[in-house]
């Protein structure tokens, strides 16, 4: 990819628990498929990298943040401070449940935001997993900032893709 058409992605920052990456890296796939830089500690951080510096760095530089509700999240320290920081850099928050969480067990700075449902099905083909309701979803609600940046060649790129 040039630097310029990567310049021109939509990005997207993913906040999880390790213990939801089986979840995480089909959802990351799809939506690079789909046409977006998603943000991943696994590949984003690289060793011996101030790691807390460069997830800052990531956040700050994502349009959107994607919470992935689990257990796991909500019970994580170091995803209670991605949402601190992306709330303190005034970012968007996409909360996606990835597994049944108790609802009481959800802070409520994410129970406020309405959710949407990801249950990943690995007999989807490539083309079917990056037009799934949450990577459609996930393109709305990136387009919504991207595309009031004048970045308004997104829109029809992501549209194809989803409509193949």
């Amino acid at each position: 990819m040039t630097g310029s058409a990567k310049e021109q992605q939509a990005r997207v920052f993913i906040s999880y628990s390790r213990r939801d990456i089986s979840i995480v890296e089909p959802l990351r796939n799809a939506l690079r498929e789909a046409g977006f830089d998603a943000y991943l500690d696994l590949h984003d951080i690289s060793p011996g990298e101030d790691w807390k510096d460069r997830l800052g760095t990531l956040i700050a530089s994502a349009e959107k943040v994607v919470f992935l509700i689990s257990p796991d999240s909500v019970a994580s320290d170091i995803c209670a401070w991605e949402v601190d920081e992306a709330e303190r850099q005034g970012k968007s928050i996409l909360p996606v449940v990835v597994a049944e969480t108790e609802a009481h067990s959800i802070p409520g700075r994410l129970a406020r935001l309405n959710f949407i449902f990801y249950r990943f099905n690995k007999a989807l083909t490539r083309d079917r997993m990056s037009c799934n309701p949450v990577t459609q979803t996930i393109t709305q609600f990136a387009i919504q900032n991207v595309y009031n940046n004048q970045k308004k060649h997104l829109k029809p790129m992501i549209y194809r893709i989803c409509t193949k």
